[in-house]
């Protein structure tokens, strides 16, 4: 409607100015370009006599899932984008946002904040949000079905009747994607080396050691710098055979990498550090990296050059001149006061510890033994979701989620046996796996930790309906069950 005001507006400017009919000709023109470029949902939402709600639902909303291949390699990246196309006057809301069992997972997009685009379909506009966009990278071999994305919209429609004036009709709706099979095959057994750890796409390595001169018996520290495409992410320390005298511990890694590109492109880090040495040449051979090309479907090896450190006699500057002022700070005062409380300090610590030891051992000698039951009793999942189930019925979502999510870590750690300060999913996983669990009841267990996550963390994000999601919580306790 408020384009049709300023091209009226426009219109008659237009014809004020002396130029009508060339200008009329060229409003139209601006006029239907600009219908062109957006979807005129009001005249899309009108049923005409002899027109059905299906089909003008079939034409008006739908939702498509767009994938960069339906095949591929164990580790090679795949992006999947999840869209909602509408010409319709609608009300939508996500139900559900599909997950990814199988699949280690780049979100593309920050946050799905539902501002929508407009896209052409056979040179249709539609309005256009987004619903997922992602980068997975498969784990193992295997055919996999796509989760689907669920959309639930109120559609409004307006009615003409013939010799009666229009109505309005509000029609529900619930959209459901249509489910993609992908085909993940396993890597190549042909030319894979021994030394082959997983990686895919395409890379190259550098090696850099120190900037300034190495003294022995100071602390070194060499780079191996991994720079390229693909399961970056998921990559392991190239390979490099340290020099007899050279003792390393594992690496601090850094990852910087483009979410936003595809495939996932960046560098990864590897820094090692150990003590230099006797003092003389060392020489750290090239680091290398064996990854398979999916472009050319063959493995090839990334190698750095050597790297070539010279260990110097005696003590860096710096480390002199630190010795240095240690020395003048003696001479000049004795012993630092600091040193003097922190002996204090040390010592009421101490005293502390010899009271309460004297104390326990008198305890321990009149007081009976208790005996501690061997385990405590674990409630039944029913009564361990009685609270998420009551925050159910009053419509409290933020806590029916947080709870649901306090009971299954609660339930994880008590299975697993691991301590609040090492309780993760990656934790879990590995201990419920040694412990022989069910692999899809370990991956249901993850897929209702995220669920709960994405409830309580992403705003404005919907689930399907909570009740399968008690349901479902309440089959993973009772498979979480220690066995007596």
């Amino acid at each position: 409607m408020n384009t049709r005001v300023l091209y009226s507006l426009f219109l008659l400017v237009c014809c004020f100015a002396g130029s009508g009919l060339q200008a009329q000709q060229f409003a139209q023109r601006s006029h239907a370009d600009m219908q062109d470029l957006e979807p005129d949902v009001e005249a899309a939402s009108v049923i005409q006599p002899g027109e059905f709600i299906e089909e003008k639902i079939r034409k008006g909303l739908l939702i498509r899932v767009e994938v960069s291949k339906t095949s591929c390699v164990v580790g090679e990246p795949l992006k999947v984008v999840y869209k909602m196309y509408s010409r319709l006057n609608t009300n939508s809301q996500v139900m559900k946002r599909p997950s990814f069992t199988g699949f280690s997972v780049m979100e593309m997009v920050d946050t799905y904040d539902g501002r929508p685009v407009v896209e052409k379909i056979n040179g249709v506009p539609y309005y256009v949000n987004l619903i997922r966009k992602v980068q997975l990278f498969p784990l193992q071999e295997g055919k996999f079905e796509l989760d689907a994305a669920e959309v639930e919209s109120i559609v409004h429609f307006v009615r003409v009747n013939i010799g009666e004036a229009p109505s309005v009709l509000d029609h529900k709706v619930t959209l459901r994607s249509e489910p993609v099979i992908i085909e993940v095959k396993p890597l190549p057994l042909k030319g894979q080396p021994d030394h082959y750890s997983g990686a895919v796409g395409k890379y190259t390595v550098k090696m850099k050691g120190p900037d300034t001169a190495i003294h022995q018996g100071e602390l070194v520290k060499v780079r191996i710098l991994v720079e390229g495409s693909g399961n970056i992410n998921l990559l392991t320390p190239p390979e490099i055979n340290w020099p007899e005298g050279v003792d390393t511990a594992d690496p601090v890694v850094r990852e910087m990498v483009d979410k936003y590109t595809f495939p996932l492109s960046g560098s990864k880090v590897f820094e090692y550090s150990f003590a230099a040495p006797d003092t003389g040449n060392i020489v750290i051979p090239a680091a290398s990296l064996v990854y398979f090309d999916p472009q050319s479907q063959q493995y090839k090896e990334a190698v750095s050059a050597p790297l070539a450190l010279t260990v110097n006699p005696g003590e860096s500057a710096e480390t002199q001149q630190l010795r240095a002022n240690a020395m003048k700070q003696v001479d000049n005062g004795g012993i630092p006061k600091h040193l003097y409380w922190f002996g204090l300090v040390v010592l009421i610590i101490v005293s502390w510890l010899v009271f309460q030891f004297s104390q326990l051992r008198k305890k321990k000698s009149v007081e009976p033994k208790i005996h501690l039951p061997a385990k405590v009793e674990i409630p039944v999942p029913e009564e361990q979701l009685a609270t998420a189930r009551e925050s159910l019925q009053t419509g409290n979502m933020k806590l029916f989620y947080h709870e649901i999510q306090h009971v299954l870590w609660n339930m994880a750690a008590i299975r697993c046996e691991i301590p609040p300060s090492l309780l993760n999913k990656q934790n879990v996983a590995a201990r419920l796996a040694m412990q022989g669990v069910n692999d899809s009841l370990v991956q249901q267990l993850l897929h209702l930790l995220n669920t709960c996550e994405w409830a309580l963390y992403v705003p404005g994000h919907e689930q399907s309906d909570p009740r399968n999601l008690l349901d479902e919580t309440r089959l993973v306790l009772e498979g979480l069950q220690p066995k007596a």
